[in-house]
Protein backbone atom coordinates (compact mmCIF):
# COMPACT_ATOMS: atom_id res chain seq x y z
CA UNK A 1 0.00 0.00 0.00
CA UNK A 2 1.52 3.30 -1.07
CA UNK A 3 2.18 5.79 1.69
CA UNK A 4 0.38 9.11 1.38
CA UNK A 5 2.52 11.75 -0.30
CA UNK A 6 3.64 14.78 1.68
CA UNK A 7 1.69 17.95 0.98
CA UNK A 8 3.30 20.17 -1.62
CA UNK A 9 5.15 23.19 -0.23
CA UNK A 10 3.28 26.41 -0.86
CA UNK A 11 5.50 29.44 -1.25
CA UNK A 12 4.32 32.48 0.67
CA UNK A 13 2.48 34.98 -1.53
CA UNK A 14 4.13 38.20 -2.63
CA UNK A 15 3.08 41.05 -0.41
CA UNK A 16 4.10 44.44 0.94
CA UNK A 17 4.88 44.95 4.62
CA UNK A 18 4.84 48.64 5.46
CA UNK A 19 6.61 50.23 8.43
CA UNK A 20 4.72 52.61 10.73
CA UNK A 21 5.54 54.72 13.77
CA UNK A 22 2.69 55.38 16.23
CA UNK A 23 4.71 57.22 18.90
CA UNK A 24 3.33 60.48 20.32
CA UNK A 25 5.28 63.51 21.47
CA UNK A 26 3.65 64.08 24.87
CA UNK A 27 4.38 60.63 26.42
CA UNK A 28 7.96 60.86 25.12
CA UNK A 29 8.35 64.36 26.58
CA UNK A 30 7.21 63.06 29.97
CA UNK A 31 9.81 60.28 29.79
CA UNK A 32 12.57 62.75 28.87
CA UNK A 33 11.66 65.20 31.65
CA UNK A 34 11.44 62.36 34.19
CA UNK A 35 14.85 61.08 33.07
CA UNK A 36 16.49 64.52 33.30
CA UNK A 37 15.01 65.31 36.72
CA UNK A 38 15.78 61.96 38.35
CA UNK A 39 19.24 61.84 36.73
CA UNK A 40 20.06 65.16 38.39
CA UNK A 41 18.77 63.92 41.76
CA UNK A 42 20.73 60.65 41.50
CA UNK A 43 23.93 62.19 40.09
CA UNK A 44 23.36 60.56 36.69
CA UNK A 45 22.62 57.02 37.87
CA UNK A 46 18.95 57.11 36.83
CA UNK A 47 19.92 58.05 33.25
CA UNK A 48 20.47 54.35 32.43
CA UNK A 49 16.96 53.50 33.61
CA UNK A 50 15.48 56.49 31.80
CA UNK A 51 17.21 55.66 28.51
CA UNK A 52 15.91 52.10 28.76
CA UNK A 53 12.33 53.30 29.27
CA UNK A 54 12.62 55.69 26.32
CA UNK A 55 13.98 52.97 24.05
CA UNK A 56 11.30 50.53 25.16
CA UNK A 57 8.60 53.07 24.33
CA UNK A 58 10.05 54.00 20.94
CA UNK A 59 10.67 50.40 19.85
CA UNK A 60 7.17 49.36 20.83
CA UNK A 61 5.71 52.17 18.73
CA UNK A 62 7.39 50.99 15.49
CA UNK A 63 5.41 48.41 13.52
CA UNK A 64 6.08 46.32 10.44
CA UNK A 65 2.73 45.20 9.12
CA UNK A 66 0.68 44.60 12.29
CA UNK A 67 3.62 43.45 14.43
CA UNK A 68 5.41 45.70 16.92
CA UNK A 69 9.10 45.72 17.69
CA UNK A 70 10.16 45.23 21.31
CA UNK A 71 13.24 46.33 23.26
CA UNK A 72 14.78 43.91 25.77
CA UNK A 73 17.81 45.86 26.97
CA UNK A 74 18.17 46.52 30.69
CA UNK A 75 19.49 49.55 32.60
CA UNK A 76 22.02 47.36 34.44
CA UNK A 77 23.54 46.38 31.06
CA UNK A 78 23.93 50.04 30.15
CA UNK A 79 25.44 50.86 33.53
CA UNK A 80 27.96 48.01 33.33
CA UNK A 81 28.79 48.93 29.74
CA UNK A 82 29.38 52.54 30.78
CA UNK A 83 31.69 51.46 33.61
CA UNK A 84 33.73 49.28 31.21
CA UNK A 85 33.88 52.13 28.68
CA UNK A 86 35.10 54.55 31.33
CA UNK A 87 37.76 52.04 32.40
CA UNK A 88 39.04 51.86 28.82
CA UNK A 89 39.08 55.64 28.46
CA UNK A 90 40.78 56.01 31.84
CA UNK A 91 43.83 54.22 30.42
CA UNK A 92 44.10 56.75 27.60
CA UNK A 93 43.61 59.77 29.82
CA UNK A 94 46.05 58.44 32.44
CA UNK A 95 48.72 58.17 29.73
CA UNK A 96 47.85 61.67 28.53
CA UNK A 97 48.08 63.11 32.05
CA UNK A 98 51.44 61.48 32.80
CA UNK A 99 52.87 62.64 29.47
CA UNK A 100 51.77 66.24 29.96
CA UNK A 101 53.25 66.28 33.47
CA UNK A 102 56.68 65.48 32.08
CA UNK A 103 57.17 69.06 30.92
CA UNK A 104 58.59 68.03 27.55
CA UNK A 105 56.86 69.50 24.48
CA UNK A 106 57.60 66.34 22.52
CA UNK A 107 55.88 64.24 25.18
CA UNK A 108 52.87 66.59 25.18
CA UNK A 109 52.50 66.35 21.40
CA UNK A 110 52.89 62.57 21.65
CA UNK A 111 50.21 62.46 24.35
CA UNK A 112 47.72 64.32 22.15
CA UNK A 113 48.45 61.96 19.26
CA UNK A 114 48.09 59.01 21.62
CA UNK A 115 44.58 60.14 22.62
CA UNK A 116 43.41 60.78 19.05
CA UNK A 117 44.94 57.60 17.61
CA UNK A 118 43.62 55.56 20.53
CA UNK A 119 40.06 56.79 20.04
CA UNK A 120 40.44 56.32 16.29
CA UNK A 121 41.57 52.70 16.83
CA UNK A 122 38.47 52.08 18.96
CA UNK A 123 36.04 53.04 16.16
CA UNK A 124 35.63 49.49 14.73
CA UNK A 125 34.95 48.14 18.23
CA UNK A 126 32.41 50.90 18.88
CA UNK A 127 30.59 50.41 15.57
CA UNK A 128 30.42 46.60 15.77
CA UNK A 129 29.69 46.58 19.52
CA UNK A 130 26.82 49.05 19.24
CA UNK A 131 25.39 47.28 16.20
CA UNK A 132 25.49 43.84 17.85
CA UNK A 133 24.00 45.12 21.08
CA UNK A 134 21.10 47.01 19.50
CA UNK A 135 20.16 44.07 17.29
CA UNK A 136 20.42 41.48 20.08
CA UNK A 137 18.05 43.46 22.31
CA UNK A 138 15.42 43.97 19.59
CA UNK A 139 12.68 41.47 18.77
CA UNK A 140 9.71 41.11 16.41
CA UNK A 141 6.97 38.52 16.92
CA UNK A 142 8.94 37.24 19.91
CA UNK A 143 12.03 36.47 17.75
CA UNK A 144 15.30 38.30 18.48
CA UNK A 145 17.61 39.93 15.95
CA UNK A 146 21.36 39.32 16.16
CA UNK A 147 24.65 39.89 14.34
CA UNK A 148 27.68 37.74 13.55
CA UNK A 149 29.93 40.77 12.99
CA UNK A 150 33.49 40.45 14.33
CA UNK A 151 35.64 43.40 15.39
CA UNK A 152 38.82 42.02 13.77
CA UNK A 153 37.18 41.40 10.41
CA UNK A 154 35.46 44.76 10.42
CA UNK A 155 38.62 46.61 11.50
CA UNK A 156 40.57 45.24 8.51
CA UNK A 157 37.79 46.31 6.13
CA UNK A 158 37.28 49.68 7.81
CA UNK A 159 40.92 50.81 7.89
CA UNK A 160 41.63 49.52 4.37
CA UNK A 161 38.70 51.47 2.95
CA UNK A 162 39.60 54.50 5.03
CA UNK A 163 43.13 54.41 3.62
CA UNK A 164 41.78 54.38 0.06
CA UNK A 165 39.46 57.27 0.96
CA UNK A 166 42.38 59.34 2.25
CA UNK A 167 44.69 58.74 -0.72
CA UNK A 168 41.87 59.52 -3.18
CA UNK A 169 41.06 62.78 -1.33
CA UNK A 170 37.61 61.50 -0.37
CA UNK A 171 36.49 60.20 -3.75
CA UNK A 172 36.43 56.64 -2.42
CA UNK A 173 33.79 57.64 0.16
CA UNK A 174 30.86 55.96 -1.65
CA UNK A 175 32.73 52.65 -1.58
CA UNK A 176 33.76 53.16 2.07
CA UNK A 177 30.19 53.62 3.30
CA UNK A 178 28.87 50.92 0.98
CA UNK A 179 31.42 48.40 2.31
CA UNK A 180 30.48 49.27 5.91
CA UNK A 181 26.76 48.90 5.19
CA UNK A 182 27.38 45.66 3.29
CA UNK A 183 29.40 44.07 6.10
CA UNK A 184 26.97 45.02 8.86
CA UNK A 185 23.84 44.04 6.95
CA UNK A 186 25.25 40.71 5.78
CA UNK A 187 26.10 39.93 9.41
CA UNK A 188 22.55 40.69 10.57
CA UNK A 189 20.10 37.92 11.42
CA UNK A 190 16.43 37.79 12.27
CA UNK A 191 16.19 34.60 14.27
CA UNK A 192 17.95 31.96 12.17
CA UNK A 193 17.40 33.83 8.88
CA UNK A 194 20.15 36.10 7.48
CA UNK A 195 19.89 39.39 5.67
CA UNK A 196 21.74 39.87 2.38
CA UNK A 197 23.16 42.88 0.59
CA UNK A 198 24.08 43.28 -3.09
CA UNK A 199 24.88 46.99 -3.42
CA UNK A 200 28.03 48.44 -5.00
CA UNK A 201 29.70 51.76 -4.25
CA UNK A 202 30.06 52.57 -7.95
CA UNK A 203 26.28 53.07 -8.15
CA UNK A 204 26.64 56.02 -5.75
CA UNK A 205 29.71 57.59 -7.36
CA UNK A 206 27.87 59.63 -9.99
CA UNK A 207 25.52 61.06 -7.36
CA UNK A 208 28.51 61.79 -5.10
CA UNK A 209 30.28 63.75 -7.86
CA UNK A 210 27.10 65.68 -8.60
CA UNK A 211 26.79 66.57 -4.92
CA UNK A 212 30.39 67.85 -4.78
CA UNK A 213 29.93 69.90 -7.97
CA UNK A 214 26.69 71.50 -6.76
CA UNK A 215 27.61 71.84 -3.10
CA UNK A 216 28.46 75.54 -3.12
CA UNK A 217 25.88 76.68 -5.73
CA UNK A 218 23.13 75.05 -3.64
CA UNK A 219 24.53 76.34 -0.32
CA UNK A 220 25.20 72.75 0.78
CA UNK A 221 21.53 71.77 0.39
CA UNK A 222 22.64 69.20 -2.20
CA UNK A 223 23.85 67.06 0.72
CA UNK A 224 20.22 66.25 1.61
CA UNK A 225 19.63 64.98 -1.92
CA UNK A 226 22.71 62.77 -1.68
CA UNK A 227 21.87 61.48 1.81
CA UNK A 228 18.44 60.42 0.57
CA UNK A 229 19.99 58.80 -2.50
CA UNK A 230 22.44 56.92 -0.28
CA UNK A 231 19.69 55.76 2.08
CA UNK A 232 17.60 54.47 -0.83
CA UNK A 233 20.67 52.65 -2.17
CA UNK A 234 21.39 50.92 1.14
CA UNK A 235 17.82 49.75 1.68
CA UNK A 236 16.96 48.80 -1.92
CA UNK A 237 19.97 46.49 -2.03
CA UNK A 238 19.08 44.77 1.24
CA UNK A 239 17.10 41.52 1.09
CA UNK A 240 15.60 39.12 3.60
CA UNK A 241 14.94 35.68 2.13
CA UNK A 242 12.96 36.19 -1.07
CA UNK A 243 11.86 39.69 -0.04
CA UNK A 244 13.57 43.00 -0.75
CA UNK A 245 13.36 46.34 1.06
CA UNK A 246 12.09 49.40 -0.76
CA UNK A 247 12.87 52.98 0.28
CA UNK A 248 11.19 56.04 -1.23
CA UNK A 249 12.96 58.74 0.79
CA UNK A 250 13.61 61.97 -1.15
CA UNK A 251 16.03 64.83 -0.60
CA UNK A 252 13.29 67.46 -0.33
CA UNK A 253 11.71 65.46 2.51
CA UNK A 254 15.01 65.34 4.40
CA UNK A 255 15.59 69.05 3.79
CA UNK A 256 12.16 70.05 5.09
CA UNK A 257 12.40 67.67 8.05
CA UNK A 258 15.83 68.95 9.10
CA UNK A 259 15.06 72.66 8.93
CA UNK A 260 11.57 72.39 10.41
CA UNK A 261 12.92 70.26 13.27
CA UNK A 262 15.64 72.85 13.97
CA UNK A 263 13.00 75.59 14.13
CA UNK A 264 10.77 73.40 16.32
CA UNK A 265 13.53 72.67 18.83
CA UNK A 266 14.89 76.25 18.94
CA UNK A 267 11.55 78.03 19.33
CA UNK A 268 10.40 75.62 22.05
CA UNK A 269 13.72 75.96 23.91
CA UNK A 270 14.37 72.25 23.48
CA UNK A 271 10.94 71.07 24.66
CA UNK A 272 10.02 70.13 21.09
CA UNK A 273 12.85 67.60 20.75
CA UNK A 274 10.56 64.55 21.36
CA UNK A 275 8.29 65.70 18.52
CA UNK A 276 11.33 66.29 16.28
CA UNK A 277 12.60 62.77 16.95
CA UNK A 278 9.20 61.23 16.27
CA UNK A 279 8.85 63.19 13.02
CA UNK A 280 12.22 61.76 11.93
CA UNK A 281 11.15 58.21 12.82
CA UNK A 282 7.80 58.60 11.06
CA UNK A 283 9.47 59.77 7.85
CA UNK A 284 11.86 56.80 7.91
CA UNK A 285 8.99 54.38 8.52
CA UNK A 286 6.58 55.89 6.01
CA UNK A 287 9.15 55.69 3.20
CA UNK A 288 10.24 52.10 3.96
CA UNK A 289 8.61 48.77 3.10
CA UNK A 290 9.47 45.12 2.55
CA UNK A 291 8.04 43.35 -0.48
CA UNK A 292 8.21 39.89 -1.95
CA UNK A 293 7.57 36.37 -0.69
CA UNK A 294 7.48 37.06 3.06
CA UNK A 295 7.03 34.22 5.56
CA UNK A 296 7.93 35.45 9.05
CA UNK A 297 6.28 32.40 10.63
CA UNK A 298 9.12 30.20 9.31
CA UNK A 299 11.74 32.09 11.35
CA UNK A 300 13.17 30.30 14.40
CA UNK A 301 14.93 31.79 17.40
CA UNK A 302 18.73 32.12 17.38
CA UNK A 303 20.49 34.35 19.92
CA UNK A 304 24.03 35.69 19.66
CA UNK A 305 25.35 37.23 22.91
CA UNK A 306 26.44 40.88 22.92
CA UNK A 307 27.38 43.45 25.56
CA UNK A 308 26.69 47.17 25.84
CA UNK A 309 30.36 48.23 26.11
CA UNK A 310 30.74 49.24 22.46
CA UNK A 311 27.58 51.30 22.52
CA UNK A 312 28.63 52.93 25.81
CA UNK A 313 31.94 53.97 24.26
CA UNK A 314 30.05 55.42 21.32
CA UNK A 315 27.80 57.38 23.68
CA UNK A 316 30.75 58.75 25.70
CA UNK A 317 32.75 59.70 22.59
CA UNK A 318 29.63 60.84 20.67
CA UNK A 319 30.29 58.43 17.80
CA UNK A 320 27.31 57.71 15.55
CA UNK A 321 27.39 53.94 15.02
CA UNK A 322 24.14 53.70 13.07
CA UNK A 323 24.92 52.79 9.47
CA UNK A 324 21.46 52.46 8.09
CA UNK A 325 18.04 51.78 9.37
CA UNK A 326 18.15 52.28 13.07
CA UNK A 327 15.19 54.69 13.07
CA UNK A 328 17.24 56.84 15.45
CA UNK A 329 16.82 54.27 18.21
Amino acid sequence: MASPSAPAYEAPPHQYLHFRCTAEGLPLLVLYLKTILLSILTLGIYSFWGRTQIRRYLHNEVLVGDDRFEWHGTPVELLLGWLKAMAVLAVFYAGFFLATMSGSEAWKVGAVLFIYLGVFALLPFIIVGAFRYKLSRTSLRGIRFSSTARVGEFAKLYFKCLFFTLITLGFYSPWLLNHIAAYLRRSARYGDQPFHYDGDGKDLFGAYLAMLFLLLPTLYMMTFWYMARQERHFWQHTTFGAARFDCRLRGRQLLWLTFSNIVLVIFTLGMGYPWALIRQMRLQCETLSLYGAIDLSAVRQLVTPATATGEALGQVLEVDADFGGGFGL
